[in-house]
């Protein structure tokens, strides 16, 4: 009878094996039967049955033979079956009679983490010290090239399960072998270290004008990440009436279109405002925003002086009225402000202030090449701007009218997010964000750019992100900044045309700068879409530490 009890719970003749840890490190006393369940759980994990080491034979008195039981002697596969639970029991026996019992089953069957959409996955490193740091990016390079991770789940586990502490790393790579290397060599090209001072520093966004663009940007972006594509597509709609065209075939294919201002600015507004949404669903919002000429719009627009669809339409008639102007040509110059005013003929405006020996002149062609054979023999450097027009001249003049009657018959709302005025250089007020006759002359006057860039950084540590394809806007600050011995941090949404990182790899890079500086984004958000879990990764590296007493 009871054989067949034990037949019926355990199974057929040798069915259940039996082990002891204590043949493997002798005796633990207390401590037996936690090692009996770290022994268990282990081998439930590797799906290995480990051996009772130095057993020969067994007991003559126990009929092994007749019995559902049998001694592990050696080590032997537990592989995972379709119709069968794994199941382990755990028995401890104290000397008091404290006897304990305890049955294991296996944890239910996790599928394989779906792909990653994003070609390129960013992990983060915090510690307390630079040493702990060192140590624990050695850990994870380590890991990484033993088990292959996946490397989305790696990066969520990173993000959302460990603790953050001042002293930071980051590291972009596509596979674990490449992100293992990058964190071996301490690759400066993939790998970024700051120590964090402080928190939620204060983060300005810089929005692109025109030039910029190029046929597909940010179409990486458009494929992957669906907050940027769901905000590219609803301005679509939105500026379909106004066009007469769908404007993502402009921005997404090669159409030589996208030169042309009454497509270039309604295609940079768009990628531009879908980039802050983008960013809005990480958790990263500006403190304040500068734009440069068009860029004012995208900032006026977040800050809620302009609905979404009368922006797109504003920014549609003033792309194809600029196009109606008679053309003319921009050169960039060299100099200092005060040089170049005192050069200029009435014919030229000075469009745009961008530095402290960056100038924009902008007029007639005639104008225009007679001044650069002027600064030639001054000795300025000189360079072309790439367009048709001579925005911010007189040549624009007779377009102000009717855009200002336009902008008068459209709701006008005061602005709940600062921002900086290109007119004056500091920030502009209620009554200049809703005046019509502000954005008429905006279109004329000149662009305050390095004068805002000093008002947006008077805050140490000041972040500015520019929103926008390439990386026009930062270059330019970053001159001002130095001229000015101001430390701030540029960073970048996009690539430049010519740069070989992907736009995804170019905003996860900047997304673990901002985080390295003290922005805190929304991990979990970030990795939403993608339904990540945690997975075993190393643990943080405690720098134990001797004291006498």
């Amino acid at each position: 009878i009871e054989v067949q009890a034990l037949s019926r719970a355990f199974g057929g003749a040798g069915s259940c094996a039996l082990g002891s840890v204590k043949g493997n490190i002798g005796h633990l006393d207390a401590a037996a039967g936690i090692a009996g369940l770290l022994k268990t759980t282990l081998a439930l994990k590797h799906e290995l049955l480990p051996p009772s080491l130095n057993y020969t034979r067994g007991n003559p008195d126990i009929d092994f033979a007749n019995s559902p039981f049998r001694v592990q002697a050696e080590p032997s596969p537990w592989p995972r079956t379709e119709n069968h639970v794994r199941r382990a029991g755990i028995s401890a026996f104290g000397f008091g009679g404290s006897n304990a019992h305890l049955i294991l089953e296996e944890a239910p069957h996790t599928p394989p983490s779906p792909a990653s959409t994003r070609p390129t996955e960013t992990l983060i490193l915090s510690a307390r010290t630079p040493k702990a740091l060192e140590e624990a990016t050695d850990r994870l390079a380590a890991h990484l090239r033993r088990e292959q991770p996946n490397l989305a789940d790696a990066a969520h586990t990173l993000a959302t399960g460990r603790r953050v502490f001042p002293h930071r790393r980051t590291v972009t790579g596509n596979t674990p072998d490449t992100i293992a290397t990058a964190l071996e060599t301490r690759d400066p090209a993939h790998v970024t270290t700051n120590h964090t001072t402080r928190e939620a520093p204060p983060l300005i966004y810089i929005f692109s004008g025109q030039g910029s663009q190029h046929p597909g940007m940010a179409h990486d972006l458009y494929q992957q990440e669906p907050a940027f594509r769901s905000c590219v597509d609803e301005c679509a709609e939105l500026l379909q009436p106004h066009l007469g065209e769908d404007i993502r075939n402009i921005i997404f294919t090669p159409d030589p279109r996208l030169d042309q201002t009454q497509w270039a600015q309604p295609a940079l507004f768009v990628i531009e405002y879908a980039l802050t949404q983008l960013w809005h669903s990480w958790d990263i919002t500006p403190t304040a925003m500068l734009g440069h000429s068009l860029g004012e719009w995208t900032a006026a627009c977040l800050a809620g002086v302009f609905t979404l669809p009368d922006a797109l339409r504003l920014v549609a008639l003033r792309g194809r009225l600029m196009q109606a102007q008679t053309p003319g040509a921009m050169l960039n110059i060299m100099a200092d402000r005060p040089t170049i005013e005192a050069s200029l003929p009435d014919n030229l405006s000075l469009a745009a202030h961008n530095g402290p020996r960056d100038c924009v002149v902008s007029g007639t062609h005639e104008a225009i090449q007679t001044f650069t054979t002027l600064a030639e023999q001054h000795g300025w450097a000189t360079q072309p701007v790439t367009t048709s027009h001579a925005f911010h001249s007189h040549l624009m003049e007779p377009m102000i009218a009717e855009f200002t009657t336009a902008i008068a018959a459209t709701t006008r709302h005061t602005p709940h997010t600062p921002f900086i005025s290109n007119l004056t250089g500091t920030w502009i007020t209620d009554e200049q964000a809703t005046d019509p006759t502000y954005w008429g002359h905006h279109i004329r006057a000149t662009v305050e750019y390095a004068h805002g860039i000093t008002t947006a950084t008077t805050e140490p540590g000041t972040t500015l992100l520019e929103i926008g394809p390439g990386q026009t806007l930062t270059s330019l600050a970053r001159r001002i900044l130095t001229n000015n011995a101001t430390q701030a941090t540029t960073l970048t949404s996009l690539p430049h045309k010519r740069d070989t990182r992907t736009p995804n790899e170019t905003i996860q890079r900047t997304l673990s700068h901002l985080w390295l500086t003290g922005t805190t984004p929304n991990w979990n958000t970030y990795q939403t879409q993608q339904q990540r879990r945690r997975i075993p990764l190393p643990t943080y590296p405690f720098q134990h530490k001797h004291y006498w007493l």
